[in-house]
């Protein structure tokens, strides 16, 4: 099992138990970011995909599920990943904090010895991905991660068309893999 760790401040965010894809625009990939569909599962329940209904206001009537089961999000719930919205009050101030967090990452990643190439790679990925969720930023959702680290990066998240559960998307670099050999609880 493959997990990434935000190189900043080393929480975990996403696993490779969800499928993990590129970022697509107009048949287009988008570099330098990752996404995930995320779904509703059952707290305790194994990963029972319920559907997203009212947790992320969608469906007004729950369509007769049974409310005693507790429904989480299975990448930003608590007993997942456990994100924290943190929604900006405008565009230009996230235009402001996605800019400082590309030199942020580039500093990471120069502490921790990533190749050259690969710093250089993601600062000339830098300004097509900032675009494009510059772009995208009325219908995107803003999110830390575990720690609440102020310096760490965000996860955003927007809906695909049609899909009740949101798709939650990544800076690649941003992030660390860490592969464990025997299979690894994130919560403790």
């Amino acid at each position: 099992m493959i997990v990434y760790k935000d190189v900043i401040s080393g929480d975990e965010v996403v696993s490779d138990a969800l499928k993990i894809t590129p970022v697509m625009e107009g048949g287009e990939e988008v570099p330098g970011l990752f996404e995930v569909d995320s779904a509703m599962v059952a707290v305790g329940g194994g990963d029972i995909d319920i559907g997203c209904g009212n947790a992320f206001g969608g469906a007004g009537d729950d369509e007769g599920a049974d409310d005693a089961t507790q429904k989480e999000n299975n990448v930003s719930g608590p007993s997942s990943f456990a994100y924290t919205a943190m929604p900006f009050s405008s565009k230009g101030e996230f235009k402001s904090w996605v800019k400082d967090y590309v030199r942020n990452v580039r500093q990471a990643l120069k502490g921790s010895g990533v190749a050259v190439e690969d710093i250089k790679k993601f600062m000339e990925e830098a300004p097509t991905f900032v675009k494009w969720l510059v772009d995208k930023y009325d219908d995107l959702e803003f999110f830390m991660s575990k720690s609440m680290n102020p310096d760490a990066g965000l996860i955003f998240s927007y809906y695909k068309e049609g899909a009740h559960c949101p798709t939650f998307v990544y800076v690649k670099s941003g992030y660390k893999v860490v592969k464990f050999l025997e299979h690894h609880h994130h919560h403790h």
